[in-house]
């Protein structure tokens, strides 16, 4: 995974993934979720952002023979998330989640 994020273009800030395999308790009927956080002022669907994220998408999920789930974010809407002092997906993300690539979010 780790390799294959250098091709994507712009670089993430932060790619990091969650639930069953970050717990450690997928098998090959579960999906990969994926956080993917785009750096601040590229839109979700612009280009040459979105082929590439897909291109890295369609690669891990072909090694891994499991479909990939991405939930995109943007580093301030991540902060702003994050700011919020109460139970959350996005809380959950960080405090179960395993880093793969960018900046660890533990420094945000």
């Amino acid at each position: 995974m780790v390799d294959l994020a250098t091709s994507i273009d712009p670089a993430p800030a932060n790619i990091r993934l969650f639930g069953s395999v970050a717990r450690g308790v997928s098998d090959w009927k579960r999906d990969i979720d994926v956080l993917i956080v785009r750096p601040d002022g590229i839109e979700e669907f612009s280009e040459p952002w979105f082929s590439s994220v897909d291109a890295w998408r369609e690669s891990v999920a072909e090694l891994a023979t499991n479909r990939v789930e991405i939930l995109f974010t943007s580093e301030t809407e991540l902060r702003v998330r994050l700011a919020i002092d109460e139970p959350s997906v996005w809380r959950e993300i960080l405090v179960q989640g395993r880093h793969v690539f960018g900046a660890e979010l533990a420094t945000w």
